[in-house]
């Protein structure tokens, strides 16, 4: 039997830092929490070797995890009894299989019900405590208790073992420990097996450190970034708000070509708001340095697009009919088009539920894969890898990530107040942002002009209410051999619209408020004149 194999099987008997009742009258039996994690070194005597590992253990979830190191090489191994899946890991391959109490790097006990199910034991069976007792006190190096048991171990013909385990006593300070009074934690234990002649066939000692009573980090149960496991169970691609953020990193190997194949890599982040059909992005080099910026205004026909270099900003047509959205920026079209999209990527990835709408989650991290029909097996296999790590996803609407008043001089912009009466308000709050979306949705059906062109809207408040909202309307974009625009009013077309609804008391919103109906109306509309330097 490898030293692997060993290490899987006794890291069951040795695995665990415990959370431990306590009173002062007597030593109570140790009882373990329903999810911790707790690093391990492994010393085995005989073979002359060390190993460190992770143990990671999760009823509530029913799953558990290994991660050890042993001469240089790093495994993991994923149980999530739920699915029935052992995900085993080593460098850049991973494999699935079934969970087998006989199979090979078998590690965690487990029951069956009649219906098939498995169920993760619980953690005196894991870590055969179950008839373990109290032995000792021990005040030679760490004042401590001590436990032993019997154990007869099977699978490697061995009958005569003897377990102790070595737990602080109260008063020694962990780290997993806020108080002067610990819970008593397990900091090591010797495993010792003779034969029928009374030599030690196994001798092994295991020493616990930074015993966790939560799992610090749930990644520990997906497949590492980068890694692909053809597991069984894949995870719905999570909805998607109307409006998002985030930055990006996408490797893709490019096993197509013939000559050192390499990895190719870009770096980018964008802005998406699918009610106004709009999309930004910004592509970065290796050293994080803009290299253009590109505005996609779907609806109104026109890309604006700011290369650094040049400092220079270029206007050009796109189809509305059909803007490969998911193409330009080399994400998969889930993210664009829905769930019709579910079948044409693979999600891998955690997510956590939005704190007001429980259906929509955010994304930390979604790794791509792509797959063709083989046609000597007729099955569809994995042709392409592409991992895609999506960094600070973000859903609150920021209305300058779609400014393109820079691309405009200054005759050919407008800046404009409107005079706002309202009910108080919080600053920045939900109903702050729902205020300001409802005025530029508002505006833009009132002037028909497409949603670029109203840029850079704010309010001032005045520590109780907001008393004006501020923005710019630009002129309409003259693209060569493009229709964009040219239905639209123009700039001076559009300040008129709103002037006359102002006057006419039909610029009002409407909004529930904490139960009430909160009404914010527009009254006038003025020009911000541009301001002019003294002259020296």
């Amino acid at each position: 039997m490898t030293l692997i194999l060993k290490f899987f099987v006794f890291v069951k008997v040795l695995i665990l830092c415990l959370d431990l009742c306590y009173c002062q009258d007597e030593v109570p039996r140790p009882t373990f929490p329903p999810v911790f994690q707790v690093e391990v070194q492994g010393i085995f005597k005989n073979e002359k070797e060390e190993m460190e590992g992770t143990l990671f253990y999760d009823s509530s979830k029913n799953r558990g995890a290994l991660r050890f190191t042993f001469q240089g090489d790093t495994t993991h191994s994923i149980y999530r009894f739920d699915d029935d899946e052992m995900l085993y890991i080593s460098g850049n391959e991973c494999t699935v299989s079934n969970i087998n109490a006989d199979s090979a790097g078998a590690f965690f006990p487990f029951y069956v019900d009649r219906s098939g199910n498995k169920t993760l034991a619980k953690p005196e069976e894991v870590l055969f405590f179950t008839n373990s007792t109290f032995d000792r006190e021990e005040e030679s190096f760490i004042p401590s208790y001590i436990y032993k048991a019997k154990l007869n171990f099977p699978p490697y013909d061995q009958s005569n073992c003897e377990v102790t385990h070595v737990f602080t006593k109260p008063d020694v300070q962990m780290p997993d420990c806020n108080s002067n009074i610990c819970k008593p934690t397990l900091i090591a234990i010797s495993i010792v097996c003779l034969s029928n002649e009374g030599k030690a066939e196994i001798d092994q000692t295991f020493n616990f450190f930074r015993f966790k009573s939560k799992i610090v980090d749930t990644n520990i149960f997906l497949a590492p970034p980068g890694i692909f496991c053809n597991a069984t169970n894949k995870n719905t691609f999570p909805g998607l708000p109307s409006y998002f953020s985030f930055s990006y990193d996408l490797i893709d190997e490019q096993e197509w070509t013939t000559v050192d194949p390499g990895v190719f890599a870009v770096h980018k982040k964008v802005w998406h708001d699918s009610t106004m059909n709009i999309l930004r992005m910004d592509e970065f080099d290796d050293d994080g340095a803009l290299i253009a910026s590109r505005v996609f205004d779907v609806n109104g026909g026109v890309a604006y697009t700011s290369i650094s270099s040049l400092a220079s900003c270029e206007m050009g047509p796109i189809s509305s009919d059909d803007v490969p959205l998911d193409e330009m920026t080399r994400l998969p079209k889930v993210f664009f088009r829905g769930e019709k999209a579910l079948s044409e990527a693979v999600y891998v990835g955690t997510n956590a539920p939005k704190s007001n709408v429980s259906a929509t989650l955010k994304l930390s991290h979604a790794e791509i894969y792509a797959y063709q029909s083989n046609t000597e097996t007729r099955k569809f296999e994995l042709s392409v890898f592409t991992y895609l790590s999506i960094n600070n996803f973000m859903d609150r609407l920021r209305w300058e990530a779609f400014d393109v008043s820079p691309c405009f001089t200054s005759e050919q912009k407008k800046r404009f107040r409107l005079k706002v009466n309202g009910p108080p308000i919080v600053k920045n709050s939900k109903t702050y942002q729902e205020v300001l979306k409802r005025l530029y949705v508002h505006l833009i059906q009132a002037t028909k002009i497409s949603v670029i062109r109203l840029s850079e809207l704010s309010s001032v408040f005045d520590g109780v209410k907001i008393v004006e909202f501020r923005g710019w309307i630009l002129e309409k974009p003259k693209v060569a051999g493009s229709e964009a625009g040219k239905k639209e009013p123009d700039m001076n077309e559009a300040y008129k619209i709103i002037e006359e609804l102002a006057k006419a008391g039909k610029l009002s919103l409407k909004l529930n408020k904490d139960g009430e109906e909160a009404e914010y109306k527009i009254t006038a509309i003025s020009d911000i004149e541009p301001e002019v330097l003294p002259r020296l």
